[in-house]
């Protein structure tokens, strides 16, 4: 005599499981920017000594300030800089460009490199969503124009605090 296994519930809890992990990996990564509160973001550009960028952004109701390691300059050389809340909205601006909450929990690497390039990246807003991702030698969608972006951007605030010296 042959038993019968019963499908319906082995098929509805399947259902169940597919739909909790589409919510978790795909929906719940999901992030709205709009009012960025902090922003860190480095990455290495070779393997000799101070061969880095790192870039910090921080910023209160009335202002925000900047930190930037340019390449070549050892950490303890970062300049902070104040600037207007402008750089919010520019920064945003990027960020929704080129699509970075969906950078959200990226995190790969190449295991058979050795001396390659980095990157990390953080955003926090102010209603505490967050955006978090790094790599090594290996780069989400968009990553190069978002990074010539930003370096464009903090270059122009290290530019206008040397005019102003």
């Amino acid at each position: 005599m042959k038993t019968k296994i019963p499908l319906m519930p082995i098929i509805i809890s399947s259902a169940v499981i597919i739909i909790i992990l589409i919510y978790v990996l795909i929906i719940r990564r999901r992030v709205n920017i709009s009012s960025v509160k902090t922003l860190s973001f480095s990455y290495s550009t070779g393997t000799a000594m101070d061969a880095s960028v790192s870039y910090e952004l921080v910023c209160e109701t009335d202002k925000c300030i900047a930190k930037i390691k340019p390449e070549g300059t050892p950490e303890e050389e970062s300049v902070k800089i104040e600037t207007t809340l402008e750089i919010k909205d520019k920064i945003e601006t990027i960020l929704k460009e080129y699509e970075v909450e969906k950078w959200n929990g990226f995190d790969k690497n190449d295991p058979y490199v050795l001396d390659g390039n980095s990157f990390y990246l953080n955003v926090t807003m102010e209603n505490a969503d967050s955006i978090s991702a790094s790599g090594y030698m290996k780069w989400p969608k968009n990553y190069s124009d978002f990074k010539n972006n930003l370096d464009i951007v903090f270059s122009e605030i290290l530019n206008s605090q040397n005019k102003d010296l």
